[in-house]
């Protein structure tokens, strides 16, 4: 009789202990999917060292399509085929508003560092390729850098 309360006290801690962690995950989750992005005063202000021509958007496009166009779509729209897959929903790249109102060194803050469910290509990338990243996206909103 004490051996079955015993197990029932331990199945009793091990289901609390549980149901705790899978409240801190889903904190956790919501807290890092839904903030808002804080870019570093110094990415502000840095300036893409490409100009924007056809050679570097045709040599980014391939890199594009592969690592990002399942979210952002392949016309920078934000509804590519995984898009709604995610609760926050990928930008769309091609509301010149939007794109004006960020320096190309914030969008090159954001392509390195990635936020969830984006993630970061700070070290899957070359340095040239996420600044060739930043003139893809601006082409698609006829935005010019900041």
């Amino acid at each position: 009789m004490a051996d079955k309360k015993q197990r029932q006290r331990a199945i009793k801690k091990i289901v609390f202990v549980w149901l705790i962690a899978g409240i801190a995950a889903g904190v956790f989750h919501l807290a890092t999917e839904r903030s808002e992005w804080v870019i570093p005063p110094e990415a502000k202000t840095m300036k893409n060292p490409l100009a924007p021509t056809d050679a570097a958007l045709q040599s980014i496009r391939p890199v594009y399509n592969e690592h990002c166009a399942q979210c952002h779509g392949y016309s920078g729209k934000g509804d590519g085929r995984e898009a709604k897959s995610h609760r926050t929903l990928p930008r769309d790249f091609t509301e010149p508003g939007r794109m004006a109102g960020q320096s190309d060194g914030e969008l090159f803050y954001k392509i390195n560092a990635g936020k969830r469910p984006m993630p970061a290509f700070q070290n899957r990338l070359s340095a040239e390729q996420r600044w060739q990243l930043v003139l893809l996206l601006r082409s698609f909103s006829g935005s010019r850098a900041n």
